[in-house]
């Protein structure tokens, strides 16, 4: 995530900081926060020796480094950039701006992977009100945010609310041109994964055979969302063609290996659905296999309670 130079003062030290800010960006996501660290630091140095510390641009950098430390668990550094970036930002009068109201919604996916959702939805209720100062409230993003709304507030339990959310980001979707993208497809599951939940089983097939159909137009079959997917269908199934939701599940248990994601949480409650269903065909041995796999990741994961719906959540719980 870049800067615009529209953003900085016109001089060379600045538009050094924006090419130092790209290049932290790939360090980070592999993990290395030292030199992720280092080039933030240099960065931040050529904004110091050209005055550019009070800039919109500057807040942003700030902000950048904030969203790569939470996005590897470094919550509290995180936080720490993301309060020094709201401070910039006020000080550059830039608080109706998409860049705010992406410092609030990168605030509010922090409290979130901790299960602070009421501080989450709190965090998400500001970038949607800095986005419509910025007159932003008909983009992707903003179609975006309202999804993330919604799911946050299903783990609030607070249904109403997530439906219209939902049905708010679906229509922003829709006038923005935007359902080829993934997140539009993320939301449909979310909407079909709410009404599962509240056992209205016919209107969720229909949204996840739509998400579905967008997965293999896009040729995203070999995906672990795709993968959460026929997960999802295989629930809608398990009452009555259980036959069927086995082999959903079958299929969704080689796209989680073949993809290599098979240490998480998702995964964890995967193999938990799995085992039920072996459980209820008969199949003990399978079943108590399947079970252990489950503990042993909750292992891997630091003792993250195995069946825990609460304890970890995606940006998007399928």
């Amino acid at each position: 995530m870049g800067l615009s130079l529209s953003s900085l003062h016109s001089c060379e030290e600045c538009e050094t900081a924006v090419a130092r800010t790209d290049v932290t960006a790939i360090p980070a996501a592999n993990g290395d926060l030292q030199r992720a660290e280092r080039a933030f630091q240099e960065a931040k140095r050529a904004y110091k020796r050209s005055g550019a510390r009070t800039t919109r641009g500057y807040a942003t950098l700030v902000k950048n480094m904030g969203t790569y430390y939470s996005g590897v668990g470094h919550f509290e550094d995180a936080m720490r950039f993301f309060k020094e970036a709201e401070g910039v930002y006020e000080r550059a009068v830039a608080t109706a701006s998409i860049d705010y109201a992406d410092l609030f919604t990168q605030i509010g996916s922090c409290h979130r992977q901790q299960g602070q959702f009421s501080e989450a939805f709190s965090s998400y209720e500001s970038a949607r009100d800095a986005y419509q100062r910025a007159e932003a409230n008909h983009i992707p993003d903003y179609a975006e945010l309202l999804s993330i709304m919604g799911t946050c507030c299903g783990n609030l339990a607070r249904p109403l609310e997530e439906s219209q959310l939902y049905q708010d980001a679906k229509r922003t979707y829709e006038i923005a041109g935007a359902t080829a993208m993934p997140s539009y497809t993320a939301l449909l599951v979310n909407m079909g994964s709410s009404h599962r939940r509240h056992g209205r089983f016919t209107d969720a097939m229909i949204l996840f055979k739509e998400a579905k159909c967008s997965y293999e137009l896009a040729g995203e079959t070999s995906s672990s969302s795709y993968a959460g997917l026929l997960r999802s269908m295989a629930d809608c199934h398990q009452r009555h063609n259980p036959a069927e939701a086995m082999q959903l599940r079958e299929r969704a248990k080689l796209i989680y290996e073949k993809s290599s994601a098979t240490v998480t949480y998702d995964y964890m409650v995967f193999l938990r659905s799995m085992s039920d269903g072996y459980r209820e065909q008969s199949r003990p041995a399978e079943a108590d296999w399947l079970l252990n796999e489950a503990k042993r990741i909750s292992a891997e994961l630091h003792g993250v309670p195995p069946f825990d719906q609460n304890s970890r959540l995606r940006a998007h719980t399928i």
